[in-house]
């Protein structure tokens, strides 16, 4: 056997063994259905102006695994794509603009990426995937504010249980996601006296606060329920009741 045919074998061979992709299909909030790789939980797509049928404005799609999905527009790409629309280019001048659009889309890609790639330190829990939806939301909001390396508050990666944290202020405020999320970004204080983000240990105490405990142990609870973990069954083995 050849060199070249005993490599073309080993490569059959190998492919034959690598076990199969699983993947599951996942409704999306906007009535989409996307296919997920097992165990994986966010799908990035660039839409780039006119290519691919695209017209709106240059943006990069987060589809996550729970069905939640962000269209981040990248900013200024709405002037390039009203350019692209009333200037005649010549298709080797389109192509470049593209190129560029390209490029800035990856730039975007790897940066809300980066968020989510976050691994929490040995003292912090283990995040959710709704907690890195939420510093993901965080992140967009101050690229939309031409904050490319502004860092948050105790650095990179947010808080775990920022999300429930989060439904449980709006479930006793009776406010949006949205108020909540400004209050938290306003409501702290900087050396300077101005608002600034409340720090790690501000929220921490808001978290220890009684009413919010109890709401939080509400939501966590049902969570766990609703994941099939019977806490009372648990602790019940060990003769503690819950």
């Amino acid at each position: 056997m050849s060199a070249e045919a005993a490599t073309v074998a080993t490569e059959a061979s190998t492919a034959a063994k690598r076990p199969k992709t699983e993947y599951e299909k996942v409704k999306m909030t906007d009535g989409r259905e996307v296919e997920f790789p097992k165990n994986r939980k966010l799908q990035k797509t660039s839409l780039i102006s006119g290519v691919d049928g695209h017209t709106g404005p240059t943006a990069v799609r987060l589809d996550y695994a729970n069905g939640e999905t962000r269209t981040v527009v990248i900013p200024g790409a709405d002037t390039v794509s009203e350019m692209i629309s009333t200037l005649e280019l010549e298709p080797a001048e389109l192509a470049k603009v593209q190129f560029l659009l390209k490029s800035a889309a990856h730039g975007m890609e790897q940066k809300l990426g980066d968020e989510m790639a976050y691994q929490p330190k040995k003292d912090e829990p283990e995040p959710t995937l709704e907690d890195k939806i939420e510093w993901v939301d965080e992140l967009i909001g101050r690229l939309g504010s031409l904050e490319w390396t502004v860092a948050r508050e105790g650095g990179g990666g947010g808080l775990a249980g920022a999300s429930t944290l989060i439904q449980a202020l709006c479930e006793l405020s009776g406010k949006s996601k949205e108020e909540i999320r400004d209050f938290l970004k306003t409501a702290g204080k900087d050396a300077e006296g101005k608002a600034a983000p409340l720090s790690r240990e501000e929220r921490a105490a808001i978290r220890r606060s009684p009413a919010v405990k109890a709401k939080i142990d509400e939501i966590e609870a049902a969570q766990a329920k609703a994941k099939g973990i019977d806490v009372t069954s648990n602790l019940g083995s060990l003769g503690i009741t819950a």
